[in-house]
Parts: structure tokens; C-alpha cells; sequence
């Protein structure tokens, strides 16, 4: 049975590595009034260009606005974002599936931290542009990781319903608990799960003393 799951496991992680290899990671979509004209955020483009191809600068909100949604809806970007701008922009885009997920790059954190808190799309809000990009690379390598998981999941529904022996249920049970726990032990905290879940049990349980 353990064979079994780590035969699945090592075919799921090679394929995904073989996409990786080939296809083009989620554009990176920056909105900044000085994101072309500081010698900053000029350098961290260069930074940011030479591991992802696909970077596209904006120095004006409408003009970001209208680019993100001329994007097909199957498609996904990263957005990054001053806190000034971003103030003024992911009300109107938050809620389109073409968001992946947005970073705010920003001066004064703990200011922009209390606007940003009704944004689930908002993963971490920098100072430090190391920082910011460290944290986009973490979400590149969460996102394989689950590819990986969602390939084992369709690799045990093929194997097990293939074959309807009554042995079968205890291997896909047993499987199943390796996945979960491969999956538990991979997921990466994020600063708002916290707060996420007292909002959430409030929610559930706001009738109860």
C-alpha cells in the first residue's frame, strides 16, 4: 500500500515538474505612480524579469483596471500594488477570477493593514522588496504542490476504480490518510489565518453564550 502511494507520488511530481518547465507562471501585474521612474522599483523589476517573463507595469489605476479585465476569465495574474493605488483599485477588481491572489508594496504597513483586512485576496502586505518577492515564490511553490495533489487524487480514483477487489477499500482509505497528511504537513500559514477563523467561528457560533 505505501509502495503504491509513493509509485503515485513520484509520477504526480514528475509531470508537474514537466509543466513547470514549460509553461508560463502567472503574470505579475505592478501598479505603482513610481514604479517606472525610481532606480528601486526599476531594479526590482529587473529582479522580478529574471524568473518570471511576464511583468507588466502601471502607473495609473484606470489604465490597470481596464487591463486586468480585458483578461480572459480563465486566465489568473498576481497583482502587486502600492497602498495608495491599491486603496483605489482591488475594490473594483477583488472579485474577479482573474486575480490570483495581491501582494501591497508599500511605506507604512500598519496603515495599510486595517483596509486590507476585508480582503481575503490580499496574502501579505511589505515593506522590503526581498521580502515581497521571497513571498511570491512561496506561492509559486504552494501552487505546485497542490497540482501534485490534485494529480495523486485523480491517480487513486483511476487506480482504485479500475480494479473493484474488495482489498481495494482498505488501500484507498489508507492512501487517502497519506494524501491528507502530505497535504496538512505542506500547507504554508499565512498572516490573516487567524483572524480568518476567529471571524468565521464568530459567524458559526454567534448564537451561542
Amino acid at each position: 500500500m505505501l509502495k503504491t502511494y509513493h509509485r503515485l507520488k513520484e509520477a504526480a511530481i514528475k509531470l508537474v515538474k514537466q509543466e513547470d518547465d514549460n509553461r508560463v507562471t502567472y503574470p505579475l501585474v505592478w501598479l505603482d505612480s513610481l514604479v517606472n521612474i525610481s532606480q528601486e522599483n526599476i531594479d526590482g523589476q529587473q529582479l522580478i524579469r529574471s524568473s518570471i517573463d511576464h511583468l507588466i507595469t502601471f502607473d495609473n489605476v484606470d489604465k490597470c483596471e481596464e487591463y486586468i479585465r480585458s483578461i480572459s476569465s480563465y486566465e489568473r495574474i498576481i497583482l502587486i500594488t502600492s497602498g495608495r493605488l491599491g486603496r483605489e483599485l482591488i475594490p473594483h477588481i477583488h472579485q474577479l477570477r482573474q486575480v490570483s491572489s495581491i501582494y501591497i508594496y508599500c511605506l507604512d504597513k500598519p496603515a495599510n493593514e486595517q483596509w486590507a483586512k476585508q480582503y481575503t485576496k490580499i496574502k501579505h502586505i511589505v515593506t522590503k522588496f526581498t521580502e515581497l518577492i521571497t513571498n511570491i515564490r512561496t506561492q509559486r511553490s504552494q501552487r505546485s504542490h497542490n497540482e501534485v495533489n490534485e494529480l495523486l487524487l485523480i491517480s487513486i480514483f483511476q487506480a482504485t476504480t479500475s480494479n473493484q477487489q474488495s482489498d481495494n477499500i482498505s488501500n484507498t482509505h489508507f492512501i487517502y490518510s497519506q494524501l491528507l497528511i502530505n497535504v496538512l504537513l505542506q500547507m504554508i500559514p499565512i498572516n490573516t489565518d487567524k483572524n480568518k477563523l476567529i471571524i468565521l467561528c464568530k459567524e458559526k457560533y454567534y448564537d451561542i453564550d
